[in-house]
């Protein structure tokens, strides 16, 4: 047999080979890039209402364990401001993260929000946000002012 009719027997053969050791034996893809996990979250599916409060899935969750300023209801044009940064960072940690959790908790708050913690590689987001100042901790209590 010469050379060319081998690779012509055997070349489709060694494709094959190929495309199923890349896919395993389960149908998934052997790099990791393979179907989303059924809870996987992406940036895009996510939309930052306020410093803490998403949308995700159709539904706004306030994010649970710290309070962030407001931008609609703000008293004072330096908690909207705040409550503006603080909104863009948690856009930008979204969407620069490499992983995202939603965990969605029991019940709702009394705007019938449903309450999530929100992890972003692993943190919560909300203990970031306090650590750069731009939350404070939130355990339900009185909600403290923004405003001087």
């Amino acid at each position: 047999m010469r050379k060319k009719d081998v690779a012509l027997l055997f070349g489709p053969a060694l494709l094959l080979l190929f495309f199923l050791a890349l896919w395993g034996e389960n149908g998934e893809r052997g790099d990791g890039a393979g179907e989303d996990a059924p809870n996987e979250v992406h940036a895009v599916d996510i939309r930052v209402v306020d410093g803490d409060t998403i949308e995700w899935q159709g539904t706004n969750y306030r994010l649970e364990g710290f309070d962030a300023p407001e931008t609609l209801q703000a008293e004072c044009e330096a908690e909207r401001a705040m409550g503006e940064a603080t909104s863009a960072m948690l856009r930008s940690l979204i969407l620069g993260a490499d992983q995202i959790e939603i965990q969605p908790q029991q019940g709702t708050d009394k705007y019938g929000r449903g309450i999530a913690r929100l992890l972003i590689d692993g943190e919560n987001v909300g203990e970031r946000l306090v650590a750069q100042r731009l939350a404070r901790p939130y355990d339900q209590g009185t909600r403290q002012p923004w405003c001087d």
